[in-house]
C-alpha cells in the first residue's frame, strides 16, 4: 500500500526515496510541468514533519523568478552593521523563521538567488548566520525548454541528493485510462482532507520509523558478527562509484566534451548516506529482505542516472556485477528458510549453490537435511519415463560433494543418479542428451 497515494496519486514509484529523503532531511530537486503536484508535495512534506504541530510549523514557498535578499531574509539591520555584525529584521516569510523551505522554479532564479541559496543548501545558513530552525531544504523546476527558464548552476545541482522527476499523468506516455482519472479527480475534489486524519497520523509514524530503522543501521553489525552493515554500504560504493567514472571516461573519448566528473561531495557522502537512507525505507516500511540492494538501485537511479544524465542500462550493468557486496546475512538467513521450502526445482538448487557457506554456517542439521532433501524428493520420473529436472539433480550433487554441506543429502543425490544411469556421470548425460535428442 502506498502512502504517498493518500496525498499525491502517481507518485508511488518515488514514495521509498522520497519518504527517506524527508526523514533523513537530505536536499531534493523535483523537475517537472506545471500543474503537476508541487504545492501539494508541499503540503505533504510539511504533514510528515509537523508531527501533529501543525499550529507551530511553518512551511514557505519561495518563487524564484521574484525573491529578492528582503523577501526571503529580511531587511538588514542598520545599527548591528555599525557594530561590525550582520543581522537581519526578519519578517514572517523570512527563511530564519521556516521549518521546511520550497524553492520553486528554480531554474529561473537569477544567478544572485542562485548564489544566495547555494549557501543555504550547503551550509544551512544565511552570509553565515546559521538556519537553526530549518529542517529540510527543496527546490524545484520546470523543463529546461520552458521559456525563461536558465540552466542549472553545478556547484548548486551538486547540493542535492537525488534530482526526481515529477510524474505526469497527461503525456502521451501516459498510461493512466479512465479508473485512475477518476482517482486523481476523487482525491484533489475532497478526498484528500477527508483522509488527511489518518494519513497525516500514519505519514509521521512511518517517518519515525525510517528514522530510526536508519540509525540502526549505521551501526548494525552483520550476521557474523564482523563486517558492520556501513562498511559493506562503503566498500560498495567506493567500488561502484570507481567503475561507474572509468566507463564513462572510457564512453566518452574523443568527445567534443569528453571530461567526466563526479564530484567528491557525491562520492564520500552524498550517494553512501542515500542507499543507507533508502535502505532503511526498504527495511521498515516494505520490510524487503534485499533492502540493501533495493536502496542502491533506487540511489543509482535518482542520484547518478537522473542527476549526472548517465543511462540506466549502463549503471545496472555495473551494479549487477558488484551487488552481492550489499547482503545482510541475517534478512538472506530468513530469506533463504523461506524460499528452500517453496518455488520451482530450479531455483531451490540456485539458492542451494549461491548461498551454500550461509546455509552451512546459520542453519541447524536438522534443517538443511529437510530443506535439502525436500529438493531431491520433488525430482521424479515423468509419466513417459524420463527424469524430471535431471540437470539440477547433477549440479546439486556437485555442490553437495564440494561444500559437503550435509553428507546424507549427498549420498541421497548420488543414489537418485545411480537409479537414473549405471554411470553416475557419463551414463546419465548419454541419457539426457538421447532424451533431448528425441
Amino acid at each position: 500500500m502506498s502512502i504517498i497515494n493518500n496525498y499525491l496519486y502517481g507518485w508511488h514509484e518515488l514514495e521509498p526515496t522520497l519518504l527517506a529523503c524527508i526523514a533523513l532531511n537530505q536536499n531534493m530537486l523535483l523537475i517537472g510541468k506545471h500543474g503537476v503536484g508541487k504545492s501539494a508535495f508541499m503540503k505533504f512534506v510539511a504533514n510528515a514533519i509537523a508531527n501533529g504541530q501543525k499550529d507551530k510549523f511553518n512551511a514557505i514557498k519561495y518563487s524564484m523568478d521574484k525573491e529578492n535578499l528582503i523577501s526571503m531574509v529580511g531587511i538588514p539591520n542598520i545599527e548591528a552593521l555599525k557594530k561590525g555584525r550582520i543581522e537581519y529584521a526578519t519578517h514572517q516569510r523570512s527563511i530564519f523563521n521556516a521549518d521546511v523551505a520550497m524553492f520553486d522554479e528554480i531554474t529561473r532564479a537569477s544567478k544572485e538567488n542562485q548564489n544566495m541559496v547555494l549557501e543555504i543548501f550547503e551550509e544551512g545558513s544565511v552570509f553565515g548566520i546559521p538556519l537553526d530552525r530549518l529542517k529540510l531544504r527543496i527546490a524545484t523546476a520546470n523543463d529546461e525548454t520552458y521559456k525563461g527558464a536558465m540552466k542549472l548552476d553545478a556547484a548548486l545541482l551538486d547540493r542535492f541528493y537525488v534530482v526526481l522527476p515529477i510524474p505526469d499523468v497527461g503525456t502521451t506516455e501516459s498510461v493512466f485510462g479512465p479508473e485512475e482519472f477518476e482517482e486523481i479527480i476523487r482525491l484533489n475534489l475532497g478526498k484528500r482532507e477527508k483522509n488527511l486524519v489518518e494519513s497525516d497520523k500514519l505519514l509521521a509514524s512511518t517517518i519515525k520509523k525510517i528514522k530510526k530503522a536508519n540509525q540502526d543501521l549505521w551501526t548494525q553489525k552483520d550476521s557474523k558478527g564482523e563486517h558492520s552493515i556501513r562498511d559493506n554500504v562503503i566498500e560498495f560504493s567506493a567500488k561502484y562509484l570507481s567503475q561507474v567514472h572509468t566507463n564513462m571516461c572510457e564512453l566518452n573519448k574523443g568527445k567534443k566534451s569528453d571530461k567526466f566528473y563526479i564530484s567528491l561531495r557525491q562520492i564520500g557522502d552524498h550517494f553512501p548516506r542515500l542507499i543507507m537512507s533508502i535502505a532503511a525505507y526498504y527495511k521498515e516500511v516494505r520490510n524487503d529482505p534485499d533492502y540493501l540492494q533495493s536502496g542502491a538501485l533506487e540511489a543509482i537511479k535518482y542520484s547518478l542516472s537522473t542527476k549526472l544524465q548517465i543511462k540506466m542500462e549502463t549503471l545496472t550493468t555495473i551494479f549487477a556485477s558488484l551487488k552481492d557486496l550489499l547482503t545482510d546475512g541475517e534478512a538472506i538467513v530468513g530469506k533463504l528458510k523461506v524460499s528452500l521450502t517453496s518455488g520451482s526445482v530450479k531455483n531451490r538448487v540456485d539458492m542451494i549453490i549461491k548461498h551454500a557457506d550461509i546455509i552451512k554456517e546459520h542453519f541447524e542439521f536438522d534443517e538443511i537435511v529437510n530443506s535439502i532433501g525436500t529438493v531431491i524428493q520433488d525430482i521424479n520420473v515423468s509419466s513417459d519415463g524420463k527424469p524430471v529436472h535431471i540437470e539440477e539433480l547433477i549440479r546439486l550433487e556437485s555442490c553437495l560433494r564440494t561444500t559437503k554441506l550435509a553428507e546424507p543429502c549427498y549420498w541421497a543425490a548420488k543414489m537418485k543418479i545411480w537409479r537414473f544411469g549405471s554411470d553416475p556421470r557419463r551414463g546419465i548425460l548419454q541419457k539426457v542428451m538421447s532424451w533431448q535428442a528425441a
